[in-house]
């Protein structure tokens, strides 16, 4: 028997709050361009979804000549039966086709995204892909990297009619409030704080707005799109309950051994390790440490570039722990008795993959370990490679005017070398990446030499080195093999001791290769003394080179308890900054409150400083100049590192300390 219809009426922003019970009105359908009345109904009725009758539109753009409701068929959308029954309410009620709910006309996606900077051929490559493989737009625009996920996230939520939750916003939530909502399970949507007594709730997927709007109804939900690396974000950093899942985990192992058959639930270290590892996750930590005190184990975190205590667990425990460690990662005893060890953390067996699941698709794990003395006296340290944190726009780095066009025109060049310089975890990896990503990768070959590949592009050749590779020539063979497959962009990891490599890297970037690589070092103008203690040519190094950017990244004030800062030490750093004369200064200082745990600060900004390298400069390194003398030269002392740092402190952004911590040996 045929299905009534009901015509509901449209949700909109300003929606009187949801009564228990009902289920939230369908937003507007994802078409491209015009509606098609048969696939308003077809949504109406509930036999097909918003997207799938996106994907179904562009399907027939390609294919102009069928009929929808044949296409809708062939991709297995909906039956012959469902079109036929749709086509004569079509034809029976006219006056109910399209949906009365339904927005005029409006821009569609292509049109949408276009408007965001989508070139033409971008989006033609993408509907001529859909029509092979009936993907929608959207994914195929973010896997080619035509389109990253915010910009995507932006076309989307003005497409639907909804609000833009920007990724920036997460750091200003307030945790006490999000802690009392109860979200058991992530489902692809979460609370985001409440605006004109409405709970604002992100959803990443338009196919999810009723499954939010249902989930939430008693709060009178308004729906926001945010990208699913900012809705996952939020409710891994403040609705995901990992601390107690941990300490479930470590009382159920503490009761076993009170009741003695600990030995007969391996399993229950699993548990704890795993519960672990997700939390620091979760936290956003860079790094997990496990060393051991005179009684205790003790596990911390860096998140945002400090360290935060977790826990104490008993020593027992602790070296239970650590000899999984060792034992999974596959390191013999005897080597680790002899030097420290390097691996990959390992989560071994088919449970253990589907219980973290969530996170295995998400981090990648680097494990050091090493011991002093006994295997009673094991240490580690995990490295968290977060594969998505890399989605940054260049254009929302936070480069002033000035520096972000002479990088443009780097990007912009075919040949030369470009570095970026900094310690580990400054984020520059992120920065390569979101600068790469300018360079369209049809028009130019863009390859890879990575140690790990943190960030998987769809159009980008990415070779990684292995674990068992050497160093030296395992590497040098990589590159010279990179080399031979014709590129026009290289992105090399990172230089470090290798000579050949370095060289290598020079020649590439003087025969017709532009060239991005990295090093380790504290200032953009000392990247050049290293190169020469590695031992290439000034000459050589003068060359090609275009730049060097050097960069940090410091502690954001958290919004929420932030407080003036009028300590003498401060002023006086403003009135030695003759820079900033002018300027509205307003310096604030940590203080600490629930919302960010007691630290005072929430979330990280960059600050850096670029190494242009004008003719004069040139010269200078040719002529085998200093460091010191480049870089007073090339860096005026408004455009420093230090400078940049103190410009957060003014607007409120950073404080002075944070500043001082990171930027002070570069002053």
């Amino acid at each position: 028997m045929p299905l009534s219809f009901d015509w509901k009426k449209k949700a909109t922003q300003s929606a009187a709050p949801l009564e228990q019970g009902p289920p939230a009105p369908r937003p507007p359908a994802a078409v491209p361009g015009a509606r098609s009345p048969l696939g308003e109904i077809l949504v109406e009725r509930g036999g097909l979804t918003d997207e799938d009758l996106e994907r179904a539109l562009v399907a027939k753009r390609a294919r102009p000549a069928l009929p929808l409701g044949h296409i809708l068929v062939e991709l297995n959308l909906c039956t012959q039966g469902d079109v036929d029954h749709a086509l004569r309410l079509q034809r029976d009620h006219p006056a109910q086709s399209p949906r009365p709910h339904a927005i005029p006309e409006k821009a569609s996606i292509e049109e949408i995204l276009r408007s965001r900077g989508a070139k033409d051929q971008h989006v033609r490559y993408a509907l001529e892909r859909a029509a092979v493989t009936g993907e929608s737009l959207p994914a195929i625009m973010r896997d080619f990297g035509f389109v990253d996920p915010e910009t995507l996230a932006e076309a989307l939520a003005r497409h639907h009619g909804y609000d833009y939750f920007a990724p920036a916003q997460i750091d200003t939530l307030d945790a006490t409030a999000l802690g009392h909502l109860q979200v058991p399970k992530f489902a692809g949507f979460v609370p985001v704080g409440r605006r004109e007594g409405k709970l604002l709730v992100a959803v990443s997927e338009i196919a999810r707005v009723n499954e939010a709007a249902n989930a939430f109804h008693r709060d009178g939900p308004r729906i926001v799109i945010a990208s699913a690396r900012t809705v996952q974000t939020v409710y891994r950093r403040y609705l995901a309950r990992t601390a107690e899942e941990f300490d479930r985990a470590v009382k159920a192992f503490e009761e076993a051994v009170a009741r003695g058959i600990e030995e007969d639930n391996p399993g229950l270290v699993q548990d704890i390790f795993g519960a672990l590892v997700r939390h620091a996750c979760y936290m956003g930590a860079s790094d997990l440490y496990l060393h051991k005190s005179e009684a205790v184990g003790v596990l911390k975190l860096k998140v945002n570039g400090s360290g935060q205590l977790f826990r104490s667990i008993k020593a027992d425990l602790y070296e239970k722990l650590l000899n999984k460690l060792v034992t999974e990662s596959g390191i013999k005893a005897e080597d680790l008795r002899r030097e420290p060890q390097e691996a990959s953390v390992e989560f071994r067996g088919e449970r253990a993959q589907q219980d973290y699941a969530d996170i295995l698709t998400r981090y990648a794990f680097r494990l050091e370990l090493a011991q002093a003395g006994d295997e009673r006296q094991r240490m580690a340290v995990i490295r968290i490679l977060d594969r998505q944190s890399d989605e940054a726009q260049f254009a929302r780095l936070g480069f002033d005017a000035l520096t972000e066009g002479k990088l443009r025109r780097y990007l912009a060049s075919s040949t030369g070398l470009v570095i970026v310089t900094g310690p580990t975890g400054s984020g520059k990896t992120t920065t390569l990446y979101a600068m790469l990503k300018e360079i369209d990768p049809v028009e130019r070959a863009i390859e890879t030499i990575e140690n790990p590949i943190e960030y998987r592009h769809g159009l980008w050749m990415q070779q990684q080195v292995s674990r068992d590779m050497k160093e030296g020539e395992g590497v040098r063979k990589l590159l010279n093999a990179l080399l031979r497959m014709a590129p026009d962009v290289i992105l090399f990891g990172e230089v470090r001791n290798d000579l050949e490599v370095a060289n290598t890297l020079l020649d590439a970037a003087n025969t017709g290769h532009l060239v991005f690589t990295t090093l380790h070092t504290n200032s953009a103008a000392l990247a050049i003394n290293r190169l020469k203690q590695i031992g290439v040519g000034a000459e050589n190094l003068a060359a090609v080179l275009k730049g060097i950017l050097a960069q940090r990244l410091v502690q954001v004030l958290c919004p929420a308890c932030k407080t003036a800062d009028t300590r003498e030490e401060t002023v006086g750093e403003f009135r030695r900054a003759t820079y900033l004369e002018g300027l509205p200064l307003r310096p604030m200082r940590a203080a600490g409150c629930p919302a960010c745990k007691g630290t005072g600060y929430r979330g990280r900004h960059m600050i850096y400083e670029l190494l242009d390298v004008a003719p004069q400069i040139r010269e200078m390194i040719e002529a085998g100049a200093t460091s010191s003398a480049i870089g007073r030269r090339a860096i005026a002392a408004g455009q420093s590192m230090w400078a940049c740092g103190l410009r957060l402190v003014a607007q409120g952004v950073s404080s002075i300390d944070e500043v001082r911590r990171v930027a002070e040996a570069i002053e």
